[in-house]
């Protein structure tokens, strides 16, 4: 019993689920993968050596119904049931078999008010279980249903993903050519003109770089052990009106965190004077270092690190500068794009991308909103200094 104990917490939860389901939608959405690829492990005209299972998919569509996402349902449990002669000791091992399967398709479809092949799957169930009570009680209902014509119809939730969001995912933005150019910072701090740091200039107004390799692998294995030491726990975000945190049941960013002050050892100091150096401003009223990991399908949708309630304004002032150090790459997927400017930058470790919230008059500039894509495969480290900031 105590072994058995000590095993549960590695068990799978229904967060758990619930994650990863969302994850699996959200990578199959923004990078248009069918759901054979996702199933196979083709990833973008890359083969990788893991799959999903059946049983797998047959979790995905149930936990997919529960939450009445019936239309991305019946994709997941159709593959599923088009493949099921091929891949049946999958399913049947885990007590999935076609009349289970073909019982759930048959609700999935009622749901969305397709009564009639409703119908047709039900009835193929109780050809494999004529005495089965449950699918006979099913398939009443549904002939009932349609003598009278009376059924609801459900709609799926729509994703409001915008195009230019999902182009900038697929890297579309990257691919331009750019007319600006890299030099050596030595201007924004005294110490630069002894050791000037690597910077990609990006854009001009707003105003963003990106900084190469100011980050040692030594400094990001100690930064990823102290966040995993302080303890990393599920996102939240702040509603942009009222201030309330919402914690990490939001689909809105799927990630965990660690806040790690300036001065909890040597690195946390080092790379705050790191941060002063790269942006030439006081940094004392900055907020503590996030250190963030994305894993499969993590991502945070599109946002200002603008404050926009008064009273917090007040308080705590304004984050004019974000600044976001990457600390590994990212296979595919996990880009930071700012669709407004048609910016994509993806993660290199090492690497420090810095931009500007705020326009010359202080006040919120739109075209500084960004969104973290989804992670596609691997996972994504991230630090940022969210943000420097200064009292308006």
């Amino acid at each position: 019993m105590t072994t058995l104990t000590e095993f549960q917490y590695d068990l799978t939860t229904e967060n758990d689920l619930k994650a990863a389901s969302h994850g699996l939608l959200r990578i199959q959405h923004i990078y248009d993968l069918n759901i054979r690829d996702l199933t196979n492990g083709y990833l973008n005209g890359k083969q990788y050596n893991s799959h999903l299972s059946y049983a797998d998919l047959y979790v995905v569509a149930l936990y997919l119904y529960r939450e009445n996402l019936y239309a991305e349902a019946e994709l997941w449990l159709k593959f599923c049931l088009e493949n099921y002669n091929n891949r049946a000791y999958e399913l049947e091992m885990f007590g999935y078999g076609k009349a289970e399967i073909l019982n759930l398709y048959a609700k999935i479809l009622r749901n969305q008010n397709k009564a009639e092949d409703a119908f047709i799957a039900m009835n193929e169930a109780i050809d494999l279980k004529p005495m089965d009570g449950r699918f006979l009680n099913t398939e009443n209902t549904l002939r009932k249903l349609l003598r009278n014509q009376n059924f609801s119809h459900h709609q799926h939730s729509k994703d409001d993903d915008s195009s230019a969001y999902i182009l900038a995912c697929h890297g579309v933005f990257s691919r331009k050519p750019s007319k600006l150019h890299c030099l050596y910072n030595t201007i924004t701090s005294p110490f630069l003109r002894l050791a000037p740091l690597k910077m990609e200039l990006l854009n001009l107004d707003p105003y963003m770089v990106l900084y190469h390799d100011v980050l040692t692998d030594s400094e990001i294995i100690e930064l990823k052990e102290l966040a995993v030491e302080v303890g990393m726990v599920p996102s939240r975000t702040y509603n942009s009106t009222g201030g309330v945190p919402q914690y990490g049941d939001s689909n809105h960013r799927t990630s965990k965190v660690a806040w790690l002050k300036d001065d909890v050892n040597d690195i946390t100091a080092r790379l705050t004077e790191r941060l002063a150096d790269m942006t030439g401003l006081n940094v004392i009223n900055s907020e503590p270092f996030q250190c963030a990991n994305y894993g499969l399908g993590g991502e945070f949708k599109l946002h200002s690190d603008v404050i926009q309630h008064p009273n917090v304004l007040k308080k705590l002032g304004n984050r004019i500068v974000t600044a976001l150090f990457y600390m590994n790459d990212v296979e595919q997927g996990g880009a930071t794009v700012f669709p407004a400017l048609g910016k994509s930058i993806f993660p290199n470790k090492g690497k420090a991308l810095v931009w500007y919230n705020l326009d010359n008059e202080m006040k919120h500039d739109e075209r500084a909103e960004h969104a973290g894509c989804p992670v596609l495969v691997g996972s994504k480290w991230g630090r940022s200094m969210d943000s420097i900031r200064d009292f308006i």
